[in-house]
């Protein structure tokens, strides 16, 4: 059987691809991907504020299997199973994004994205009192229309593509292989890179640049009473043009501490400063890291990224005490870097980077919408990709018509 549509991934931007097909009354196979479950593997996740041991197994066979390589100690992910990076980031929407307004408000709504309000203190700050979405994909997955939306779990080893028959032929781990006419590729960075490289070693003509942001931890204190009237218990922020960093701030209190599996240490630090009637709130700062700081290189069938540590920008941070000492009078800070990777959020331009002496005919069949493919640098990308992937979908822009945009 040869599938017109195949779509590889289960994640945000698989959820792009099921409504553009959708809307153009196509059916599709989805390749959730599976984990096998082993007590070996480990937990390589080393963030203060999360505990990852139930993802171990979907981080660790997930790089393993991308044959995952970094020169330095680090913190970045992987992952293999229904849902992709959804499961670890994404709960932020940040729907304020540049596009088509009427895509824009039908996405919300086949979505059913709650907004989150502003909050305009007037303090070099964006700030968005966060809502919690209650976007679960498992149950978006259950509610499709089985006849023409079908799923199938399992991972993708390889793809290879059959000139004279013009298919693909998709490789399974359990050796099953599927052939399509169209594939979309929303596997997530590394997993669409590594089956690009499957599908023809020389794809790519040099390193690709990886885009992330380097992030600090902090930790400050506030003293003032209403604070929590003010805001609420969370929220994430912007500067004001919102391209040199965000974050995210929270009020540290009981559910604050369950919700990112903090350690007992934050437990009894709440318990001290609320007897003493003061305010600690934790919070994430991300930035932009400079040029060439991460690249990605293929050796053999493995991808190795080589980076450079975390940098500390001290401008960056004495612009956020200055704005939230006068935004919530708060009288001491610390910060700490976080490992390379911890953000969590990468994406590259691998349309830059495509050999185009060795043009393929199979690009004009071969989608990419995941941030493999993504032209800005976007902090809170979520709601970014879902648009762009439904876009592309929608519109049939496969790799062919963007390389022939470029050229």
């Amino acid at each position: 059987m040869i599938h017109k549509n195949i779509i590889i991934g289960s994640g945000f931007s698989s959820l792009g691809a099921i409504l553009g097909l959708k809307k153009r009354g196509e059916k599709c196979l989805i390749i959730t991907g599976k984990v096998l479950f082993s007590k070996t593997d480990q937990n390589l996740i080393d963030l203060p504020s999360r505990n990852f041991e139930k993802y171990k197994n979907n981080i660790y066979q997930s790089i393993k299997n991308n044959n995952l390589e970094i020169n330095t100690k680090n913190n970045f992910i992987s992952y293999i199973g229904f849902g992709g990076l959804s499961n670890l980031w994404g709960k932020i929407f940040n729907i304020n994004i540049e596009g088509n307004n009427k895509i824009r408000n039908f996405l919300i709504k086949q979505l059913k994205i709650k907004t989150n309000q502003e909050i305009n203190l007037n303090h070099g700050l964006k700030l968005f009192r966060l809502t919690e979405q209650k976007i679960t994909i498992k149950e978006i997955y259950k509610s499709l229309d089985k006849s023409r939306f079908k799923t199938i779990s399992s991972t993708v080893k390889k793809i290879k593509f059959n000139t004279k028959k013009k298919i693909f032929l998709i490789y399974l781990f359990n050796d099953q292989i599927l052939k399509a006419k169209n594939i979309y590729l929303a596997s997530g960075i590394f997993s669409t890179l590594k089956l690009l490289n499957s599908l023809d070693k020389k794809i790519f003509r040099n390193k690709i640049q990886l885009n992330h942001s380097d992030m600090c931890y902090g930790i400050c204190f506030a003293l003032e009473k209403n604070f929590k009237k003010k805001i609420g218990n969370e929220f994430f922020y912007f500067n004001q043009n919102k391209n040199n960093f965000a974050g995210r701030l929270s009020v540290l209190n009981e559910n604050i501490i369950n919700k990112y599996d903090m350690s007992v240490f934050f437990l009894l630090l709440y318990k001290l400063t609320k007897f003493f009637k003061i305010k600690i709130l934790v919070l994430s700062v991300l930035y932009k890291r400079p040029a060439n700081s991460s690249l990605i290189f293929f050796k053999n069938s493995g991808i190795n990224i080589n980076v450079k540590k975390t940098f500390k920008n001290s401008v960056i941070i004495n612009q956020l005490k200055k704005s939230l000492k006068k935004t919530f009078n708060i009288k001491f800070f610390i910060f700490k870097r976080t490992l390379v990777g911890s953000d969590f959020h990468y994406s590259c331009n691998i349309i830059k980077n495509i050999n185009l002496k060795n043009k393929n005919i199979f690009f004009k069949n071969l989608f990419i919408l995941d941030s493999s493919y993504s032209t800005k640098h976007a902090f809170f990308p979520t709601f970014q990709m879902i648009y762009e992937s439904y876009v592309r979908t929608k519109n049939k822009l496969s790799i062919n018509k963007f390389l022939n945009k470029n050229v």
